[in-house]
């Protein structure tokens, strides 16, 4: 753990509990997509979600959580057939 500034202390967690990058990591704990600021051709910003699988495999080349995606996407048609019903 790392303290910087001498009126309020903060934790600094190592980079494994949160990944923004590296999606191939086999000790990353938590790893989330975040918003990235592209220079090249023109200055403009990215912004994917994991639900969005085309996305995630084909731009950032990322199948590290092909199996939470599955299951995601698995939970989600339950859920939506099942939306109709009454519980």
């Amino acid at each position: 753990m790392q303290y910087f500034g001498q009126l309020q202390r903060k934790k600094l967690l190592p980079r494994k509990f949160n990944e923004q990058s590296k999606f191939n990591r086999k000790d990353t704990v938590v790893c989330h997509f975040c918003k990235r600021l592209l220079l090249k051709p023109y200055p403009h910003t990215e912004n994917f979600k994991q639900w969005n699988v085309e996305e995630v495999h084909k731009i950032l080349k990322c199948h590290a959580f092909d199996e939470d995606l599955e299951e995601y996407l698995k939970l989600k048609d339950k859920f939506e057939s099942n939306l109709g019903e009454e519980v």
